[in-house]
């Protein structure tokens, strides 16, 4: 029913869903919270 990725298909993936989705910036930081609020730090 579910297909699964390994190796370099699932680092493609998970690298395009990073850029998008930046990932790898932790949510609970007050420059996350104002993100798109227009207050640059």
């Amino acid at each position: 029913m579910y297909e699964s990725y390994r190796g370099a298909d699932a680092h493609a993936i998970l690298d395009a869903l990073d850029k998008e989705y930046h990932l790898d910036t932790p949510w609970f930081t007050p420059a996350r919270w104002l993100e798109g609020h227009g207050v640059d730090f």
